[in-house]
C-alpha cells in the first residue's frame, strides 16, 4: 500500500489457530520487517483491529469472541496492555453513580458478596458458578436501574462490561 496513508485493517478468524500480525515497510526494491506481533489464539469469531497512520503502526485490538468488546490489545512490540479489570474497579464505578446511599448499598453488598465468593473459589472452585449467579443478579438491579432512569444506557453499558469481565 503506499507510504503516507492512514490504514484501518480488520482481520477475521475462519478457523482456530493462531496468528503473528506482521508489517514490513517496502523503499524500492528492499523489504524490512516493521513488527511481528503473536495473537495466541484466534478462532472464527475472532476479530484483529489495527490502525496503520503514515509511519506509526497502532495497537492491536483483539475481539476474542465476536461479541464486539475488546479482550485484547496488544502494543505492535506484542506487549499486553489490556486494561485489568477488579472488583475495585466495579465497587469505584458504582461508587460514581449519581444514586442515593438505598440505591447504592444493594449494588455494593452485591459486589462484596461476588468478591468473597471469587477470592474462595481458589480453595473451592465449586462456588465458581455462585460468584457467576451473583453477577447477574447485579447486571439485572442495574438493567431495572436504567428502566427506571437512575442510571444512563452508557453507565449499565460500561458497568456490563466490567461484570462480564469478572465473571
Amino acid at each position: 500500500m503506499p507510504a503516507g496513508q492512514k490504514y484501518a485493517v480488520q482481520l477475521r478468524g475462519t478457523g482456530n489457530g493462531g496468528l503473528t500480525f506482521s508489517l514490513d515497510t517496502l523503499r524500492g526494491e528492499s523489504q524490512s520487517p516493521t513488527a511481528s506481533v503473536r495473537v495466541a489464539t484466534v478462532t472464527p469469531s475472532t476479530t484483529v483491529s489495527v490502525v496503520y497512520d503514515t509511519s506509526i503502526l497502532g495497537n492491536l485490538s483483539i475481539d476474542n469472541n465476536g461479541d464486539g468488546e475488546i479482550d485484547t490489545i496488544l502494543t505492535p512490540q506484542g506487549i499486553d496492555v489490556t486494561p485489568k479489570v477488579s472488583f475495585a474497579t466495579l465497587r469505584s464505578s458504582l461508587q460514581t453513580l449519581s444514586l442515593s446511599n438505598t440505591r447504592k448499598l444493594p449494588l455494593l453488598l452485591l459486589v462484596t458478596t461476588a468478591e468473597t465468593l471469587d477470592k474462595n473459589s481458589k480453595i473451592n472452585p465449586k462456588l465458581v458458578p455462585v460468584k457467576v449467579l451473583i453477577l447477574n443478579q447485579l447486571q439485572s438491579l442495574l438493567t431495572t436501574y436504567q428502566r427506571k432512569g437512575w442510571i444512563t444506557q452508557s453507565e449499565l453499558s460500561r458497568l456490563t462490561t466490567i461484570i462480564n469481565k469478572l465473571k
